[in-house]
């Protein structure tokens, strides 16, 4: 909920008449950190801690990289492994509804909600694109294809389904891109790597190296790399492979774009984002094998 707050905290000002200024580097810098800090929370905590709980098991820990479930049946362990993806629908849900329904008129704020939405759609289909096919992981013959005697046709499902996903994510991303860039797809490139590229470095970056102090392990950050760097490629794709005409459906939009000031909410929420993620939700909070690295106690 703290994106639709953000996005309302404020009145909307005038549309912008005048030249459009660069982002706001902070800004930006504090919503890419909120935004892949929040997505790690849904995948681990909603998704896979929530299905542990839901499904009868016991949850043991939570943290940005995995979640710990005592799963007293396979039913358990398949609906755990399970439910990580569907934390990231619902926070594909909470940021994309209101985006589609009732836009906000900031332009970091509109950032925030486009990226979000964004962020969490594209993991869940990485997940489902290449899971399937890793022995280890939520989609492989560990988790939800463990005990599958012939896995191979729920695997090319499966990979079909995050295909679809992912490739989805192309169109909507422009769609949806419109107020922040604009219809011109040349003369708006540099303001789209800034605003794809950054996040995608900086948010992976940080839930990497905090779950290099994960008390389960610091080999969780292997895993929190795939899940972020490659499960959101397609967004630093987006400004590279996929900046044609052809990507881009819907009307034209023939409003200045949205610029994305200084918006001091989003500051104090990524100096959050960014101190938790070291302190407190990389190491993990419930019962790890390790005591926490800078509190010290298990």
């Amino acid at each position: 909920m703290l994106f639709a707050w953000l996005s309302t905290a404020a009145a909307a000002p005038m549309p912008e008449t005048e030249p459009l200024p660069p982002p706001d580097v902070p800004t930006v810098l504090a919503i890419s950190a909120v935004t892949y800090v929040s997505a790690a929370l849904f995948h681990e905590g909603l998704g896979h801690a929530g299905a542990c709980a839901l499904a009868g098991g016991d949850v043991i820990g939570v943290s940005l990289a995995n979640a710990g479930c005592d799963s007293p049946s396979l039913g358990v362990q398949r609906w755990e492994a399970a439910g990580g993806i569907l934390g990231n629908g619902v926070g594909a849900l909470i940021t994309g509804i209101p985006l589609v329904l009732s836009p906000p008129k900031r332009g970091a704020d509109y950032y925030a909600l486009w990226l979000h939405t964004l962020v969490n759609l594209q993991q869940a289909g990485g997940y489902l694109l290449v899971g399937p096919w890793v022995p280890v992981g939520d989609w492989g013959t560990s988790g939800v294809l463990q005990g599958v005697e012939r896995p191979l046709g729920w695997q090319i499902g499966l990979s079909a389904l995050g295909l679809g996903i992912t490739g989805a994510t192309i169109p909507l991303a422009h769609h949806w891109g419109k107020p922040l860039f604009g219809d011109d797809l040349g003369a708006s490139q540099p303001r789209r790597r800034w605003l794809t590229w950054t996040p995608w470095l900086l948010g992976s970056s940080l839930v990497v190296s905090s779950s290099l102090l994960n008390r389960a392990g610091p080999e969780f950050a292997v895993s929190a790399a795939v899940a972020n760097f490659a499960g959101t490629l397609f967004l630093a794709y987006l400004p590279i492979f996929f900046a044609q005409e052809a990507f881009v459906p819907g009307k034209p939009y023939d409003r200045p774009p949205l610029s994305i000031r200084r918006r001091n909410a989003w500051l104090v929420a990524g100096a959050v984002a960014a101190a938790s993620a070291f302190v407190v939700l990389g190491p993990g909070i419930g019962d790890y094998p390790n005591p926490h690295p800078v509190f010290g106690r298990r």
